[in-house]
């Protein structure tokens, strides 16, 4: 891990759980309905539940991530955020076009 991610490391963490989040509602929205048939996606979502809660436990440290983020720092974020744009896109279009 470079200094720099290990310098954003609680933003980076936020993300991933943000990335859990939206897979989730992707995963539910997909067929264009929600029922007893999302039961599985709940469950994987449950198994990773954890995660999410931990990574907004850092919210004081996020602050101060931010308030201190440069422009290598800003660079390796939008990179990440751009990453699980087209992971979500990619996603999208994989389950419509199914």
């Amino acid at each position: 891990m470079s200094t720099q991610t290990k310098e954003i490391k609680e933003i980076i963490e936020l993300v991933d759980g943000l990335e859990v989040l939206a897979i989730f509602g992707a995963k539910v929205v997909a067929d264009g309905k929600v029922n007893h048939n999302d039961l599985p996606i709940v469950l994987e979502f449950m198994n990773k539940i954890n995660s999410l809660f931990s990574a907004f436990d850092n919210v004081p440290e996020i602050v101060k991530e931010i308030e201190d983020i440069d422009k290598a720092e800003m660079i390796i974020l939008l990179k990440k955020l751009l990453d699980i744009a087209r992971n979500l896109r990619d996603f999208r279009s994989v389950t419509v076009s199914q």
